[in-house]
């Protein structure tokens, strides 16, 4: 346990070294900036961040390191999200309560117009749809939907803030049908499919944490879930595990063939694969197990 331990700190001392950075892809600087940008402000909330000054200094220092070598590579990094709002906490560091959450945080309580909304009307209705109706929405409609669901997907709750999503849509049907042999036909016979899959490179250098790749992509994956419900879609969750595929060599060549198709790269774990379309009808009401059930005392 200690030699692990051990182990595990001379790599992060390695991986966190000027030389390493700069060897290191745009993506995955951004990743690990977000990161880190993301643990100085928890101190704040944790309120550590004066205890332990001296390690948080380092992560003010590693942010701008990044900054400044993002900004080396390309000058549009300038207007990047993520740069903009890591700049604006190191820009408040060290007095991050007073510059950064006092100044940009919302007052608390509650919304009015969610008031209105009753959740359970949209949770408890929520089917897993797989026979779709004659009549769907044009490609240009379906594209349109597949850039808000997942907009609204990379807004879900993540690990550490990395946001390591990776998506890819299919409507074409010579597109979809790549997943025959791979996924059953209520699958790639659904009017959009979208692929979700996480950048397990944003996890370093704790790749011990790697498991938490799962839990990222089904937070986003049940965000668009049911916002597509809230908009009159059918949807259906598909399995697409790295144990799935390497079950048969028949998956592992579909998946292949999928990857090459929409530029899938190796050091991208695939999850899942989201169907959505009008569904033909709305199947019923599967039964749910009781609160005691589920409800530890």
């Amino acid at each position: 346990m200690i030699y692990n331990k051990y182990i595990r700190y001379i790599k992060m001392r390695l991986f966190y070294r000027m030389k390493h950075l700069q060897r290191l892809s745009d993506q995955e600087l951004l990743g690990l900036m977000r990161h880190e940008a993301h643990r100085v402000e928890k101190s704040v909330y944790n309120n550590i961040l004066d205890k332990k000054r001296a390690y948080y200094d380092q992560k003010y220092q590693l942010i701008n390191q990044i900054t400044s070598i993002l900004l080396k590579r390309d000058t549009k990094y300038a207007d990047h999200p993520s740069i903009i709002w890591a700049g604006k906490i190191n820009l408040a560091y060290p007095d991050i309560e007073k510059n950064f959450v006092n100044t940009y945080s919302s007052e608390s309580g509650v919304n009015d117009d969610f008031i209105k909304i009753n959740p359970e009307d949209y949770f408890f209705t929520r089917r897993s749809c797989r026979v779709w109706s004659k009549q769907q929405p044009s490609k240009e409609e379906l594209e349109a939907v597949s850039e808000r669901l997942i907009s609204i997907g990379i807004h879900a709750p993540n690990s550490g803030n990395r946001q390591p999503w990776k998506f890819a849509v299919l409507i074409d049907k010579d597109e979809k049908e790549v997943l025959k042999g791979l996924k059953e036909r209520h699958c790639y016979s659904a009017p959009l499919l979208i692929f979700v899959g996480v950048d397990k490179r944003l996890y370093k250098p704790a790749e011990h944490l790697e498991n938490c790749l799962y839990i990222d992509a089904a937070a986003a994956a049940t965000q668009m879930i049911i916002a597509a419900h809230m908009l009159g879609y059918g949807t259906c969750w598909n399995h697409l595990g790295e144990d799935l595929i390497n079950s048969r060599t028949m998956n592992k060549e579909s998946y292949a063939k999928l990857c090459r198709l929409k530029n899938i790269e190796h050091y991208v774990t695939p999850v899942a694969i989201i169907a959505i379309g009008m569904p033909e009808f709305i199947p019923p009401e599967p039964s749910r197990v009781n609160l005691d059930d589920v409800l530890l005392k």
